[in-house]
């Protein structure tokens, strides 16, 4: 952008995208609805604590300047001045190592449009996100040790991106299901599909799956038994895939004799 666009862009938005430590005064946080601020490495519950009165915010961007690791989030910020910013519409956690989500994080946070989880040592997500009605973005890029997603990840039927990549460990059978019941899903990126079993896909559900980015894998193919049901999968259509990663189980022979049918 150019630097007299910029200035122009900054000059029309004061009042209402800020930066927390150029705030001078209550009057400038009162009138803001944009808010981003530095990361430190006290757990920033002091420097949120004016936060918490901010009943207009729809924005929290925190802003790791310093570029530090494993930045630590005070429990005090996720159990009292996160879940009272009910008019949030974007949050994002990035760069903080949180291990734990409180239960109740989102319950209040009806109008909760984009939510950015990337990184984090979390094994499960709190039953509350499927609350998020108004959900349209979830990213949960690089929670690696992320097993298992709530039971009722249906009830986000506005959610129309989601990113899974590396998560390795995230139960992908579990995931299946709640893939299918996504309905609003357009883009998904990271996607890992088990063919076959009772919690399996079928290759030719795959057909009509022109959302998925980045990179697929599918496993479990020695289960597709019918050339025609791969056929069906239209893989040549999938043209936002980076990266494909075809994985077999059983003997070689069964695989070699598998790869050159299909």
């Amino acid at each position: 952008m150019h630097d007299l666009v910029n200035d122009l862009a900054q000059i029309a938005s004061s009042k209402l995208c800020v930066r927390l430590e150029e705030c001078q005064g209550s009057h400038m946080l009162d009138q803001s609805c944009h808010l981003s601020y530095s990361m430190g490495k006290g757990g920033d519950f002091e420097k949120l604590t004016p936060v918490n009165k901010l009943e207009q915010l729809r924005t929290l961007l925190p802003i790791n300047i310093q570029h530090y690791s494993q930045i630590h989030l005070s429990k005090r910020v996720l159990h009292n001045i996160l879940p009272s910013l009910r008019s949030l519409r974007a949050l994002s956690l990035s760069n903080y190592w949180i291990k734990e989500l409180p239960d109740a994080l989102f319950i209040k946070l009806k109008l909760l449009r984009f939510l950015d989880l990337p990184q984090m040592e979390i094994r499960k997500l709190p039953a509350s996100i499927c609350a998020l009605y108004n959900l349209e973005t979830l990213l949960l890029s690089s929670c690696y040790i992320l097993e298992e997603l709530p039971p009722q990840m249906e009830k986000l039927i506005n959610l129309h991106h989601l990113d899974i990549s590396n998560t390795s460990r995230l139960l992908k059978n579990l995931l299946v299901l709640h893939l299918s019941k996504l309905k609003s899903l357009q883009v998904l990126v990271g996607a890992e599909f088990l063919v076959g079993g009772p919690c399996g896909w079928r290759m030719e559900d795959l057909g009509g799956a022109h959302y998925l980015y980045g990179s697929l894998s599918i496993l479990e193919l020695q289960n597709v038994v019918d050339r025609r049901e791969a056929q069906k999968a239209n893989m040549r259509e999938k043209n936002h895939v980076e990266k494909l990663s075809l994985e077999w189980s059983g003997s070689d022979a069964d695989n070699s004799q598998t790869e050159e049918k299909y």
